[in-house]
């Protein structure tokens, strides 16, 4: 997202009129821009998306995952469509696991499932490669107890992930369709382990 633009006048040219400066401020947060977009009215239109997304929704909870791709124009409502779905219904009995993939990232196949990996573990911005390795055991623990070895693998593996998608998927040339199987596997089974307990939407 390109930072907010406040046009003014340039102080520095004796606030000549056909000089024009802008003071820059800092870029807002996905949660920022929502809360923005929130404020500018009530949620008009989309009964037909809407209700897309709660049969789906309701698909998952008793069938098991679906994935549901919301796609359309910058700008048309694809951020606030979502955000209303989940106000309807889930917010209130399912656990929201929110992940955003940055536009300089868009060139790194796997900065998505980190993002995911990192949201779903409630993994802070600064916490330490071995803190990260600790919360992605904890969960592997309750279905790999009785593969040690297995377990230390993904783990060793989750936690680099988490770490940094990029040095993951520069590490793995020459066997990266793999390592995309991987790593859909092992999100799989991570976000499998989480909707047990709690209905999740990612």
């Amino acid at each position: 997202a390109l930072p907010a633009l406040e046009r003014g006048r340039d102080e520095a040219a004796g606030g000549d009129p056909g000089v024009v400066g802008y003071l820059v401020g800092a870029a807002k947060s996905r949660t920022e821009r929502e809360a923005d977009g929130e404020s500018t009215g009530e949620f008009v239109g989309r009964p037909a998306e809407l209700a897309a997304l709660e049969r789906a929704y309701e698909r998952a909870r008793t069938d098991g995952a679906v994935l549901v791709r919301v796609t359309g124009e910058k700008g048309i409502g694809k951020t606030r469509l979502v955000q209303r779905f989940l106000e309807r219904g889930p917010a209130d009995e399912a656990r929201i696991v929110r992940a955003e993939c940055l536009f300089a990232e868009r060139e790194s196949p796997l900065a998505g499932a980190s993002a995911v990996l990192r949201a779903a573990l409630d993994l802070a911005d600064d916490t330490p490669a071995d803190g990260i390795e600790e919360s992605v055991d904890a969960q592997l623990s309750r279905v790999l107890e009785g593969a040690p070895r297995y377990r230390r693998r993904q783990t060793e593996f989750f936690g680099a992930l988490a770490v940094g998608a990029e040095p993951t998927w520069n590490r793995r040339v020459g066997r990266q369709r793999l390592l995309l199987r991987q790593t859909a596997f092992g999100l799989a089974v991570l976000l499998g382990l989480g909707a047990r307990t709690q209905p999740l939407v990612v």
